[in-house]
């Protein structure tokens, strides 16, 4: 039997409960982020060369004490209103992850009402990439080091 809510109409709910302090706030290329248990992972927004219609950011996360750089550039989709990240590496199984970003309203997450970030707006409180560890473990299993990543939020912890 479903209640009828599925998992993301009770993501701000859940992250109400898991949000840790926020950061100072700076604009979204200068945001760090980081997962609620850091294990040295982040996640920062990168300008790009060349501006694509939806972002002149990219995203770039590195899991742990792995050096690789994993780097992803940003687009939605048209219709159905999602935001999606690329990935630039062939060692990341999948073609395309949903992303999500969230604003502090309150003491509480909300998804954010804005439009995809681009550079000198306002950096995200949060952002979410529900198939990001997945998608890193399964690209990089038949290396000699596969990325594992949890797949939780990633908390903006401070600017560069």
């Amino acid at each position: 039997m479903t209640t009828g809510k599925s998992f993301f109409s009770l993501l701000p709910l859940a992250l109400f409960f898991a949000a840790p302090a926020y950061a100072q706030e700076c604009a979204v290329e200068d945001a760090v982020y980081e997962m609620a248990d850091a294990k040295g992972g982040q996640l920062v927004f990168e300008r790009r060369k060349h501006s694509t219609a939806y972002s002149d950011l990219d995203i770039a996360v590195t899991a742990g004490d792995v050096p690789q750089r994993f780097g992803f550039r940003l687009t939605a989709s048209n219709g159905y209103g999602n935001f999606y990240a690329i990935p630039d590496d062939e060692s990341v199984s999948e073609d395309g992850l949903i992303v999500f970003f969230f604003q502090r309203r309150g003491d509480r997450l909300v998804p954010s009402e804005h439009d995809m970030p681009a550079s000198g707006e306002p950096a995200p409180d949060a952002v979410f990439m529900p198939g990001l560890g997945s998608a890193l473990w399964y690209g990089t299993n038949g290396s000699a080091d596969p990325v594992a990543i949890p797949t939780q939020i990633w908390y903006r912890a401070g600017c560069r």
